[in-house]
């Protein structure tokens, strides 16, 4: 980490616990006041993340800051409001048709994007709680930290990554 990294990183405080168990806080720049997400990765690929950040996806996170120190990355990335796909299940137990397929439409849309990236980026932990429905109605896809890039000369994965019950296929080399 260069000292430049390290007076980038000071910028952002930590306001609260996102998910403390797994490193995830909500920080807020001291200088611009804007909030983001602070997450500290032991398990990542480095590469997607700067990737990323350098190349933007719509509706995921923007990354504003990519550094890596002692096998750790530190993530900031764009804090997005809202409900997760989980949370809006819990309340109301299903969702009408029309708007399962219109969230489903979006998500494809949004998977494409990281598909057509060369090469191609495939997310492998896409479940209801890296989901989110923000207040305007749109569809965000969180949680870039089980993504790789494609390997087409491979039908199994090197290492099982994601939730169970989530994961791709593949991943279990039923490519």
């Amino acid at each position: 980490m260069t000292i430049e990294q390290e007076l980038e990183l000071s910028y952002y405080q930590q306001v609260a616990d996102i998910d403390a168990e797994h490193c995830v806080y909500l920080v807020q720049d001291s200088r611009t006041k804007q909030f983001y997400v602070k997450k500290l990765l032991t398990v990542y690929n480095a590469d997607i993340y700067r990737y990323l950040q350098a190349h933007p996806i719509a509706n995921t996170p923007r990354i504003h800051l990519t550094v890596e120190k002692d096998n750790v990355v530190t993530v900031i990335e764009e804090y997005i409001p809202g409900d997760t796909l989980e949370d809006v299940l819990s309340k109301k137990k299903t969702l009408p048709e029309a708007e399962a397929l219109r969230i489903a439409g979006k998500l494809c849309v949004i998977l494409a994007d990281f598909h057509h990236c060369k090469p191609a980026i495939v997310n492998r932990d896409i479940k209801p709680s890296n989901i989110k429905i923000a207040a305007d109605g749109s569809v965000k896809l969180l949680d870039m930290n089980a993504a790789k890039w494609s390997n087409n000369q491979s039908d199994k994965d090197t290492m099982l990554l994601g939730t169970q019950g989530y994961a791709a296929p593949e991943q279990y080399g039923f490519g």
